[in-house]
């Protein structure tokens, strides 16, 4: 169920990217709830929303962690430094189709790119930090190692296992895509495979997924309601 809610402080840190990385820590209402996956939209005054992921875990609430940047010539993105300039938001969530519930003791197989690391931080530290033993593991696709910026967010537990790549190329023979293909076997039905990035990239790993026997309806993407193809 969506809540409104108003944020109470907002601290950020830069990250020293071109463009920059905004780490935002905000302090939220009571009311404001969410479960691990879902993301939250930011109320501006002229009655659009904002969507932004969330990268931090419902058990970290009412702090709520969210990595922006900020994109030149994006209307939503002048929007929302106009917020953050005034230090003032109202926020609705949680939002999306992904969603991991607290009993949910799936193994995971995360596949992030770009800015799609949000939503794959924080299904990974909620399920590492409640079932510990479970498996989980991140492929995070970024063009280049510098957009690798968030080891020190990482789980640190043995069933954990992050596998980065940097690579600029978007057709066939990028590195995250090849890496997929060899490694689609390793994954049964019991894993819940989810992905998060921009329509293409999310696109063209699932296109390599089914071509590896992986049913359509057995990935999971919010790109799949918001940009269908």
């Amino acid at each position: 169920m969506e809540t409104a809610a108003a944020i109470v402080r907002i601290d950020s840190r830069a990250l020293a990217l071109e463009p920059p990385v905004q780490i935002l820590t905000l302090e939220t209402t009571a009311d404001f709830t969410f479960e691990a996956g879902q993301y939250l939209e930011v109320l501006h005054p002229d009655g659009t929303t904002i969507p932004l992921s969330i990268a931090s875990t419902p058990e970290q609430l009412p702090r709520l962690t969210l990595h922006y940047r900020s994109t030149p010539g994006n209307p939503e993105a002048q929007r929302m430094d106009e917020l953050l300039q005034a230090g003032r938001l109202r926020i609705r969530g949680g939002s999306g189709g992904i969603r991991l519930p607290a009993e949910d003791t799936s193994p995971l197989l995360l596949i992030a790119g770009g800015t799609g690391i949000s939503q794959a931080l924080s299904l990974a530290r909620a399920q590492t930090k409640r079932h510990p033993d479970i498996p989980v593991e991140l492929l995070a696709c970024a063009d280049h190692g510098r957009d690798l910026y968030f080891d020190d967010q990482l789980p640190q537990t043995p069933a954990f296992r992050f596998e980065p790549v940097a690579d600029p190329r978007r057709d066939a023979g990028n590195r995250g895509l090849a890496w997929l293909a060899a490694n689609a076997h390793r994954w049964d039905e019991s894993v819940r495979v989810i992905l998060s990035g921009s329509p293409a990239f999310v696109y063209a790993a699932t296109d390599v997924l089914i071509a590896r026997g992986r049913p359509r309806n057995r990935l999971e993407s919010d790109v799949y309601a918001w940009a269908p193809r």
